[in-house]
């Protein structure tokens, strides 16, 4: 998984919250994360992985997990799709 997120972002800090707990109980996936508010170089990071996906961009948090994409993040919502994607 690849997590690219803004510093002090209320969105990413409420996803990146969920991730720790739902990945204490996965041990074969690895999360990389990107602060990319304030880093160039994770800036382009992420486009380079947009560009090779040829999915959009709509703003952080924004989580990548194998060729599928996450935007956003909504309590209700995207626990369970991050699940589906994995599974």
């Amino acid at each position: 998984m690849y997590l690219f997120y803004g510093e002090n972002c209320p969105h990413c800090i409420e996803l990146k919250s969920f991730l720790k707990e739902y990945l204490e109980e996965k041990d074969n996936i690895t999360l990389y994360s990107y602060e990319i508010w304030n880093n160039n170089v994770n800036k382009t990071h992420l486009q380079n992985i947009v560009n090779i996906l040829h999915v959009q961009f709509s703003g952080v948090p924004y989580l990548v997990i194998g060729n599928s994409a996450i935007s956003g993040f909504s309590k209700e919502l995207t626990p369970e799709r991050i699940k589906n994607t994995v599974n």
